[in-house]
Formats: structure tokens, sequence, C-alpha cells
């Protein structure tokens, strides 16, 4: 829980990096302060897909509740997505 908390904080952070030609550095630098923070060893690869694997999940909650009336809605993530 905390990993993926400051995955998305970090992610949120450098946003604007990740449509420009200074993603690949965006991510490096991510995966240096989580690897630094929570004294790890992550890879780059595995970061961007647990990324992609939030926003899917995000989105999916998203929709899921946009089409709801009643009472059963989804929890769209336990952290906070700052874009």
């Amino acid at each position: 829980q905390a990993e993926q908390k400051l995955l998305v904080h970090l992610w949120a952070e450098n946003h604007e990096l990740f449509e420009s030609r200074e993603a690949r550095t965006a991510w490096r630098k991510i995966l240096e302060e989580l690897n630094s923070r929570l004294e790890c060893n992550k890879t780059v690869e595995k970061c961007m897909k647990k990324m992609k694997y939030l926003i899917e999940k995000y989105k999916e909650a998203k929709e899921w509740n946009r089409k709801q009336t009643g009472g059963t809605r989804r929890q769209i993530l336990t952290v906070d997505i700052v874009t």
C-alpha cells in the first residue's frame, strides 16, 4: 500500500514529463526516489507496469461508477491521484 501511494505520488509530480521525450528520464527519477525511500530494488519496467495497471483499474472503477444509479459504487483507489 505504501509503495502504491508513493508510486502514484511520484508519477503525479512528474506527469507532464510523460508526454515528452523525457518519459524514460522521468521513470528513472521516480525509480531512484522509490528505491531510495523504500529501500527496495524495483525496475523501471516493473514500475511502469504497475502504474499502467493502477490507471486501468482507476478507469474501470470510474466507468462502473458512472453507470451506477444506486449505492453500489466501487472505490476508485485508496490513494489520492493528483494530476
